[in-house]
């Protein structure tokens, strides 16, 4: 199963890289189409599900899921408020420099996103956690797969108003990424 996760890696670097060429040269329109050559070789099963790092031939591509089919994602929602309370107790210690510029900079369009990692590739930050001990907590007891998957990461992620940030999928298909959107301005 390994060998076959990684058949198609030398393929995904070139599709990966034709999309960055097309993109330096300003034809980003021609972007989709040369990852829909990618798919129709069988590189990827769908054009928005492209991983780059490790790809799991067979897994369901879904550029989105639906909550009901994500039990995570009903958990965390269960949790909102606790959630919430943690993360402005956090946004408001964390104004003093503890954000920090996400690695992916080349998706923003336009405006600033910076992030609090708690969890990153199933490795904690330990110094992070501390400051937010029931999400913590919550995650273990009732989402473990969140903090334990090798891929798996909590982060709280902010995005400045008017940000705009490219269409864009992660570096495996091994994960299912869940956003839960804690404070959202007014257009």
């Amino acid at each position: 199963c390994a060998r076959a996760a990684f058949s198609s890696h030398g393929w995904v670097d070139v599709y990966h890289r034709w999309g960055h060429c097309l993109r330096a040269a300003g034809r980003e329109d021609d972007v989709p189409a040369a990852y829909e050559v990618a798919v129709s070789r069988g590189v990827w099963q769908h054009a928005m599900q492209r991983p780059n790092d490790l790809y799991v031939p067979g897994l369901r591509p879904c550029p989105l899921w639906s909550v009901r089919d994500v039990p995570a994602a009903l958990e965390l929602e269960a949790a909102f408020p606790t959630i919430l309370r943690e993360y402005r107790a956090l946004r408001d210690w964390a104004e003093g420099g503890s954000w920090t510029p996400v690695a992916d900079q080349p998706l923003i369009l336009k405006g600033d996103w910076t992030d609090f990692k708690l969890v990153e590739n199933g490795k904690r930050h330990p110094v992070n956690c501390v400051r937010c001990p029931e999400t913590i907590k919550l995650i273990q007891d009732r989402c473990p797969e969140i903090a334990t998957q090798i891929r798996g990461s909590l982060i709280f992620s902010r995005l400045a108003g008017g940000t705009r940030i490219r269409p864009h999928c992660g570096p495996t298909n091994a994960r299912i990424r869940i956003h839960l959107a804690l404070e959202v301005p007014d257009p």
